[in-house]
Formats: C-alpha cells, sequence, structure tokens
C-alpha cells in the first residue's frame, strides 16, 4: 500500500471543527450577556424615571391643589400655572418631560362641598418614540 499525504488528517478537522463550534457558541453567549444587560440598564432607566415623572406630577397636583384651596379664580389659577384648560369638560392637560418620557395627565375639576376638587381622569406615560406605558390610562411598571 501506498502512503498518501494529507495536508489535514480526519482527525485534526474534527479538532479544528469542534474549536470553531466552541468559539461560536461563546462568542453568541457573549452576545446574549451583552443585550441583556443593555435590555437591564434601559429597564432600570425607564422604571427610575417613571417614578420620578409619577412622583414630580403628584406634587405637581398638590401645588394646583393648595392654589385651588386658598380660593384662587379658576383663571387666574390657570393663567398662573400656565395650564392648557378646556371650559365645556372642566379638564386641565398637564404634561411633564425628561429625558427619555413624558407623563401626560388629564385632571377633572369637580365642584364638591369643600370647594374644586381635582381627580385624574388620564395618567399617560409615553417615551420618545411613542411607545405607551399605559394601560387603560394607568402606568404599567416594568416596560
Amino acid at each position: 500500500m501506498k502512503k498518501r499525504f494529507f495536508l489535514f488528517g480526519v482527525p485534526s478537522l474534527f479538532t479544528v471543527f469542534v474549536i470553531l463550534m466552541v468559539l461560536s457558541f461563546a462568542s453568541l453567549a457573549y452576545l446574549n450577556v451583552s443585550q441583556e444587560t443593555k435590555a437591564m440598564k434601559r429597564g432600570n432607566v425607564v422604571l427610575t424615571e417613571s417614578y420620578t415623572l409619577l412622583y414630580e406630577g403628584q406634587m405637581k397636583l398638590k401645588e394646583l391643589q393648595k392654589d385651588l384651596d386658598s380660593g384662587m379664580r379658576i383663571a387666574d389659577w390657570v393663567k398662573l400655572h400656565n395650564l392648557n384648560y378646556n371650559r365645556l369638560e372642566q379638564r386641565v392637560k398637564l404634561e411633564m418631560n425628561t429625558l427619555s418620557l413624558s407623563l401626560k395627565l388629564t385632571i377633572e375639576l369637580e365642584q364638591g362641598p369643600e370647594g374644586i376638587q381635582l381627580k385624574v381622569v388620564e395618567n399617560r406615560l409615553v417615551n420618545g418614540i411613542d411607545q405607551d406605558y399605559s394601560q387603560n390610562g394607568n402606568p404599567v411598571f416594568g416596560g
């Protein structure tokens, strides 16, 4: 029998194949972890900004209610706070923004025994590309 010379033998080809497969799976696993980390960071940013916006919205509502409780007329109150007021529906629209999120509040003015009370009708949290983080007008946390 005559010996043939092979540049790569079957065992060495198999070894190269196994090494390539291990490297490709390792790189895919690294990319997956990288994408998960980015998604976690993005989720944390959205969650933090949404809670910050909601807190600021609550503080703004308390400030608006305090001014109404002090006996201020609605026309002066709207002018003072530069609000978008609809007289027919007795509603005020208010928007607050951060870098990537905006909170859109619709507030209804209700005449009660103790004076005018503010009632939040819609509480909508939206990001810059109009992805809505709300469900039925209420924020949904966690994306």
